[in-house]
């Protein structure tokens, strides 16, 4: 599995192996300013001696991708450690996940649109936060094209029906006064890569991509017409978890929320870090990576909060898509109080 180690994390190691070390002879503990300390109350040295044991947590989510970039840096930065989180991170295809989910093999995914889907259909599961409030992903096209409505008539490559790809393909036409596979043709080619492959060969005419493609195409000439995240919300990547989980174990519940909630924090705070990340991810030069930050960033939560208008927009999607039991409400299948609850305990947005 993919990992990396961040100083942060080092820096926690280090300091709990230092106070456990230290606990045999508390009376020798160095002071703030590099003294000696006095002798610690026997509470204390126990306190010290004993540190609260990391819980081991395990999360699924679908793919290596900046989709889940807060869930990585919350990782990496050591937030989920300070909240007492031991995260076991796997890789995890989406309907491998929920199964697992049901199975009480994995804690909580964060496929956001597939827990949904699956509430709809009777599973027990909750959305409780979103760290994508939008989806990331780019409509390009040829350079003769200006515009959104000068596409009436011709073809956009999306990944597959049915998915978000498709889902933000029509959200956007919808927006601009066309209507998908009538006003304009969405022809499923693949996966990201073989979309632009595709408007390179010229064989279509434009592409709903994700990042980095995008910036890649803008380089050799191509339009960028839509961001996105500045007219869809959608939520993309988010925790979901068992109902029975979200009512006996709500306080570890609301600590995965808040290691989650710090690191979108981080991302707005310290763009260098969040960018070290995405280069990481992609493969890419810093330069390339900050661009996609850029990007990126419109689409992140402030708050971590399921926003109920993109919650009903993937449930009016659903719905149009397939029959579903009705009534599909936001409180069927998410809760909100969980990361209200975390904002509010770790105070205002930096």
């Amino acid at each position: 599995m993919w990992s990396r180690v961040s100083p942060l994390t080092v820096l926690v190691a280090v300091s709990l192996l230092v106070a456990a070390c230290g606990a045999s002879n508390p009376s020798q503990a160095l002071s703030a300013g590099g003294g000696v300390a006095a002798p610690a109350t026997a509470q204390g040295a126990a306190d010290t001696a004993t540190p609260r044991p990391l819980e081991k947590v395990r999360i699924g989510y679908p793919s290596r991708s900046v989709t889940f970039l807060s869930m990585l840096l919350a990782r990496d930065q050591g937030y989920f450690q300070q909240e007492g989180i031991d995260p076991d991170l796997s890789q995890i295809k989406t309907n491998v996940g929920i199964t697992a989910l049901l199975n009480g093999e994995l804690d909580y995914t964060e496929s956001v649109g597939t827990n949904i889907r699956s509430a709809l259909q009777g599973a027990p599961i909750k959305t409780v936060m979103t760290s994508m409030r939008a989806p990331v992903f780019v409509l390009v096209a040829r350079p003769e094209f200006t515009s959104v409505e000068q596409l009436r008539g011709h073809t956009v490559g999306i990944t597959n029906f049915g998915g978000s790809n498709d889902q933000t393909a029509q959200l956007i036409f919808e927006h601009f006064g066309l209507e998908p596979q009538k006003d304009v043709q969405l022809v499923p080619v693949g996966d990201a890569p073989v979309q632009y492959e595709v408007l390179k060969q010229g064989q279509i005419d434009s592409i709903v991509v994700s990042l980095p493609f995008p910036l890649l195409a803008q380089r050799e000439g191509y339009r960028l017409l839509v961001n996105a995240p500045d007219i869809v919300s959608m939520p993309l990547a988010g925790l979901g978890t068992l109902q029975t989980t979200l009512d006996t174990r709500r306080d570890q519940v609301k600590r995965v929320v808040k290691a989650e909630i710090q690191a979108l924090d981080h991302i707005r705070t310290h763009p260098d870090d969040a960018i070290a990340l995405i280069a990481d991810l992609f493969e890419t030069d810093q330069a390339t990576a900050r661009d996609a930050y850029t990007y990126l960033l419109p689409s992140f939560s402030e708050d971590g909060a399921p926003e109920r208008a993109g919650v009903e927009t993937i449930l009016k999607l659903e719905q149009e898509d397939g029959p579903t039991p009705a009534p599909a409400t936001y409180e069927q299948v998410a809760d909100a109080s969980v990361a209200a609850e975390a904002r509010a305990e770790l105070g205002p947005r930096p």
